[in-house]
C-alpha cells in the first residue's frame, strides 16, 4: 500500500507540544481490507515511534471497517507493542454503528488483558477525548 493509498482511509496530524497522534478514519474505509487495515494501523504505529508520541486519539465515527475475529491476536500485539514504546493514554472516539463498535471494543478489552500500562478510554465526542488526553492528573 502507497502513503496516497492510507490517506483514502484515513486521516492523521501530529501534534507535539501534547505528545499526540490524532487519527480519523474515513467513510472510505469500508473498502478495506485486513491487510489495508494492518498496514495502516503499522504506519500509525512508526508514526509514534518515530516521533516518540505519548497519546494517542483515534476518532472512530466514519470508520466503516469492522475488525474480524481473525486479526484479534495480531490487535494484541500491537496493543503489547504500543504500550513497549510508551504510549501512555488512547481515546477512541466512539463510532456510531453499533457492530463496528462492539468489533473494537472486543479487540480492545482482549488486548488490553496483556499489558498494564497504557490507559485507554472510550469517548462519545471529540471534546472530552481531548479533556483525558491534556489532563495530567493520572
Amino acid at each position: 500500500m502507497e502513503l496516497s493509498d492510507l490517506k483514502k482511509f484515513v486521516d492523521y496530524k501530529i501534534e507535539s507540544n501534547c505528545s499526540l497522534l490524532y487519527y480519523r478514519w474515513k467513510e472510505e474505509s469500508v473498502e478495506m481490507n485486513e491487510d489495508d487495515y494492518k498496514l495502516s494501523i503499522t504506519f500509525l504505529l512508526n508514526l509514534i515511534k518515530e516521533h516518540k508520541l505519548r497519546n494517542v486519539i483515534s476518532n472512530q465515527l466514519d470508520k466503516k471497517f469492522t475488525i474480524g475475529l481473525s486479526i484479534q491476536d495480531w490487535m494484541a500485539n500491537l496493543f503489547k507493542a504500543v504500550s513497549g514504546i510508551g504510549v501512555e493514554k488512547i481515546a477512541f472516539i466512539e463510532s456510531t454503528e453499533l457492530m463496528i463498535q462492539l468489533s473494537l471494543q472486543q479487540s480492545v478489552e482482549e488486548s488490553m488483558k496483556f499489558q498494564d500500562k497504557t490507559s485507554v478510554l472510550f469517548f462519545k465526542t471529540e471534546k472530552d477525548a481531548y479533556k483525558w488526553i491534556l489532563d495530567k492528573k493520572e
